[in-house]
């Protein structure tokens, strides 16, 4: 999802900006800003719950993973990176 997100802004509204050596623009920190709201801002019971850490945890690892697909222009990397993530997390 990310991706195609980050694609459709990017063809949208164009690069400009440069990161530590990837070219991208506002665009990046959106959808990193997305992919933190969405893992962190949750309903359980009909409540609204909202966690500061997992907001800013996820988008710190969305912000990885944004920047690799900017830097590298492949999927390949950020996959295999949130995939062994993913699975180091279950050690923990």
């Amino acid at each position: 999802m990310r991706g195609l997100l980050l694609l459709l802004l990017h063809q949208a509204f164009g690069k400009g900006l440069s990161i530590w050596g990837a070219e991208s623009g506002w665009e990046l920190w959106l959808v990193v800003a997305i992919f933190g709201l969405l893992h962190g801002v949750t309903t359980e019971g009909g409540q609204l719950q909202i966690s500061f850490a997992a907001i800013v945890s996820t988008g710190f690892i969305g912000f990885i993973l944004t920047w690799m697909r900017e830097r590298t222009g492949s999927l390949v990397f950020p996959i295999l990176f949130h995939n062994i993530f993913n699975v180091s997390q279950q050690f923990v």
